[in-house]
């Protein structure tokens, strides 16, 4: 029993009946009372999604949760946040998409405070401090990451561009472009970089690479603000419905 609804579906009406399951793609999504829906893939929408009390429901990953209400408000399938590290971090990850920046500030430093040794809530709300306009205490997390980062380069790569180190930040890029093992992840993240720096056609290279290579986060790259001077492209836009329609599940790691 598996159903994605993504924006494709939107404004049309489609309904697949099983006994007491009712998936209705107008843009809402209902789970009736006593149903049992499993699998569910719900990338970003413009809709609701009403769960009925009794229903039982589960969903393909920790991203396939996340969709839009009628207020442009950013709802979350967990009914409550677990209160560690990473449930803080994907707390903050919801008021990134939201673009309130200061609340995923907040909820990162939550998740620093449950586990220092994770350098990537650093890296992220050094981010959410740049986009605030708070460069003193961005600039305070970057060093940190850059201090830190001595198992993978990737994140020290981001932190010394975030600091304005364009030539350090490349040579961390050639550090990873060289490493044994490097895989589908490490592609994104250099897809992601050179669209940072402007060099669009390598960032589509490296972006095909990646899902080339099994890399199938769609819904987190439709949030991810380093691929935006890429959105336009159209081959940007061929190269995700490929892939979009090709994957069974939007998230599949």
């Amino acid at each position: 029993n598996n159903f994605i609804c993504d924006r494709s579906t939107i404004g049309e009406r489609i309904e697949v009946k099983d006994r007491n399951k009712i998936y209705d793609t107008s843009g809402n999504l209902t789970i009736a009372s006593g149903a049992v829906a499993n699998n569910i893939v719900w990338t970003p929408c413009i809709g609701v999604l009403e769960i009925s009390e009794g229903a039982s429901v589960s969903y393909t990953s920790k991203y396939s949760g996340v969709y839009y209400g009628g207020n442009n408000q950013l709802f979350s399938h967990s009914k409550e946040i677990v209160s560690n590290s990473i449930g803080y971090s994907e707390k903050a990850f919801y008021y990134e998409c939201l673009e309130n920046f200061e609340d995923a500030a907040y909820y990162y430093g939550l998740a620093i405070n449950h586990d220092s040794t994770h350098v990537y809530y650093y890296l992220a709300r050094g981010d959410m401090y740049q986009l605030l306009g708070w460069t003193e205490k961005a600039k305070r997390d970057y060093q940190t990451v850059i201090a830190t980062d001595s198992v993978d380069y990737t994140l020290a790569m981001y932190a010394h561009l975030a600091l304005g180190d364009t030539i350090e930040a490349v040579n961390y890029l050639h550090k990873i472009l060289t490493s044994e093992g490097i895989d589908k992840t490490d592609y994104y993240n250099i897809a992601c970089f050179y669209s940072l720096i402007g060099q669009e056609e390598y960032a589509m290279e490296y972006l095909r690479t990646a899902l080339e290579n099994g890399y199938r986060e769609l819904t987190y790259m439709a949030y991810d603000r380093d691929l935006d001077a890429l959105r336009d492209r159209e081959d940007y836009k061929a190269l995700v419905e490929e892939y979009r329609k090709s994957t069974t599940f939007a998230d599949t790691p």
